[in-house]
């Protein structure tokens, strides 16, 4: 409670760095959210220890002042930069007809303002439901199972964090892209970038095979951990193109979709996670399918977005009907 009590006066922060780092995404700039982050992450080094320890010795306190200190320093990092942007400054026109433009483009922005924070709403809600069905089966099954769950989760979190880099690049790029041919161009460059991230982040994982240790003396969970090493290497292509092609999706504006897919994804994977007996189980075909449910459906939506319609489509735009020969009256009457 002493930390929450704390953490939580850093909540408009937080909303605010979120929302920021959006906007500025959507201005292909990358560079000013990456300062934002680097001075809070500096702030947070530097004062955990002070706060944490010597002199003022606030324990758990003093972690969460740290941290709510760092994510104020990021929020002022956005706002100096969007004050001297002037990127929300608005003018209201005297004119009625004007200010009338004005309100009616407002209300546009607006409603679809909300209609993409609804999907993705949906979306977020249905995934975090996912994982913590997946950690409740885990911690049902044994305290070996989720501690041996709860290190790949976050070695999994790691590498989805580096792997979203090239996610974010796609969302902004497709939300510019307005010819087909552009469109097709960028979303085999980014399968292709997709695939090698996925290769590279797989032997990286395979690698630290031999640093388990360090997460655990347990030799029961590293033994689990053990089993669970080749699972996740087996699951990084999949996990980096279901986020490429989501990303894709996203700057497409097909929010809509994505939320319903992921919740069927979900649903489907708690069906599946139900019936697991062992961490192995949960990560092999419970995480998998939520996983391939997502995928499939980013497909579909990335197919829409490189104009694949529907096979009456292609019927009806595509296909010219043969002409009918003309008909002789003179040799029928």
């Amino acid at each position: 409670m002493s930390y929450l009590k704390i953490r939580a006066l850093a909540a408009p922060a937080v909303l605010l760095i979120t929302v920021s780092e959006g906007a500025f995404r959507g201005y292909c700039d990358t560079r000013t959210p990456l300062i934002a982050s680097l001075t809070a992450a500096i702030v947070n080094v530097i004062f955990d220890p002070i706060l944490m320890f010597k002199p003022l010795k606030m324990g758990v306190s003093g972690a969460a002042a740290a941290t709510a200190g760092s994510q104020i320093s990021a929020m002022l990092v956005y706002l100096n930069v969007i004050h001297k942007r002037k990127m929300v400054r608005y003018s209201l026109s005297s004119s009625p007809v004007k200010h009338q433009q004005i309100k009616n483009k407002r209300r546009k922005v607006i409603y679809t303002i909300l209609r993409a924070n609804v999907s993705m709403l949906m979306k977020q809600f249905s995934l975090l439901v996912a994982w913590s069905y997946a950690t409740s089966r885990a911690t049902s099954i044994g305290h070996v199972h989720v501690a041996a769950h709860q290190i790949t989760l976050s070695l999994w979190l790691l590498f989805a964090l580096v792997q979203d880099g090239l996610a974010v690049a796609a969302q902004v790029l497709m939300s510019r892209t307005t010819s087909l041919h552009s469109k097709r161009s960028l979303t085999f460059y980014m399968v292709k970038a997709s695939v090698l991230q996925s290769i590279l982040c797989s032997l990286i994982i395979y690698l630290l095979r031999g640093f388990l240790p360090v997460f655990s003396k347990d030799s029961r969970v590293l033994e689990k951990l053990q089993l669970l090493m080749p699972v996740l290497i087996a699951f990084q292509p999949l996990v980096s193109a279901t986020l490429v092609m989501e990303s894709i999706v996203v700057g497409g504006n097909c929010f809509l979709l994505l939320a319903f897919g992921t919740f069927v994804a979900t649903v489907g994977s708690m069906v599946i996670l139900r019936k697991a007996e062992s961490v192995v189980s949960i990560w092999m075909y419970g995480l998998t399918s939520l996983f391939i449910g997502r995928f499939i459906v980013a497909i579909i939506g990335v197919l829409y977005l490189n104009g694949l319609r529907w096979p009456k489509s292609w019927k009806r735009k595509n296909i010219q009907q043969p002409i009918p020969p003309p008909i002789d009256f003179d040799s029928q009457t």
